[in-house]
């Protein structure tokens, strides 16, 4: 590629991230978190103005595209196809971690609230109805466990915000299909990419490893990539296997549209018997206590 036309090239990437593209010019893994190339980056190796041993699999490929093609629409897609679907499904887990975020403050605070207020009172009078009543057992006293379970819901709530703060949601993302999803996502939108470039008369041979290169397409996806094509030329082929890939992903994220927000629910209400347990029962205990205690003997 001509100097001239690098320059061009990093101009459009520079007004791309200027425009909160995320870019990135080097490989990652289908769920690593994004990695954007910085505009001083993109200004220091536009100023080069040449392609060298020092730049990555993924940034040659996606020169090479761009000097096959002509244009950076499907060289900006591919070097923001991956962050881009990777954002897509982590917001959904996000989404679930914060509102389990604020069940957990919410509980959290009633613990404490209760422990500093309530559970005294509860505690003076299970004295007097041991001095007057002489009463040694107690329904449902729960206040042994009261300690353990605010610190449980303590270490909960660190954890849940640990994964929010740090974005550390990978392994939660893989159990509601992320990799699955941000896979058939990316290959989708290679497929277009691809069947451009083999309407240029790019042989498959170079282009299938350099539209999987440009999309940081893992192995699997590579796999599948090159041998659901084989040597097809025909336009609606790459376009077919776009759009099966395509609803593959729309599939992937609405059953992680419900599973995520009903596995969440399962935690809460497992919280909340538990809460209830440990604050509403020592109170049902105390009723019944003093029913027994009222009794004639």
């Amino acid at each position: 590629m001509e100097p001239s036309s690098l320059q061009y090239f990093y101009a459009d990437i520079e007004a791309a991230r200027v425009a909160k593209l995320p870019i990135e010019l080097t490989s990652r893994s289908l769920l690593q978190s994004v990695a954007t190339t910085n505009v001083s980056q993109i200004r220091d190796l536009a100023a080069n103005s040449r392609i060298d041993s020092s730049i990555g699999d993924r940034h040659r490929a996606a020169i090479t595209i761009h000097n096959h093609l002509g244009s950076m629409v499907p060289v900006l897609d591919g070097l923001s196809a991956r962050a881009i679907a990777s954002r897509e499904f982590s917001w959904i887990i996000r989404r679930v971690l914060w509102y389990l975020a604020l069940v957990l403050v919410v509980a959290l605070l009633g613990l404490l609230i209760f422990q500093t207020y309530v559970a005294p009172e509860y505690k003076s009078l299970r004295q007097d109805m041991q001095m007057f009543y002489h009463m040694t057992d107690f329904n449902l006293d729960a206040f042994p466990y009261h300690f353990p379970f605010t610190i449980a819901v303590a270490v909960l709530l660190l954890i849940n915000l640990g994964l929010l703060l740090t974005n550390k949601t990978n392994f939660l993302m893989i159990w509601f299909g992320g990799k699955k999803y941000v896979r058939s996502k990316v290959s989708s939108a290679a497929a277009k990419t691809l069947g451009l470039l083999v309407s240029q008369n790019v042989p498959l041979s170079e282009a299938i490893p350099n539209t999987a290169t440009l999309y940081a397409l893992d192995d699997v996806s590579r796999r599948e990539f090159s041998s659901s094509f084989g040597e097809a030329t025909v336009a609606e082929t790459y376009q077919i296997l776009s759009q099966y890939w395509s609803l593959t992903a729309a599939k992937t994220m609405e059953r992680a549209r419900t599973l995520a927000p009903v596995t969440m629910l399962a935690l809460v209400c497992g919280v909340a018997v538990v809460y209830a347990l440990v604050v509403f029962g020592p109170l049902i205990g105390l009723i019944s206590d003093l029913v027994e205690a009222g009794l004639p003997s």
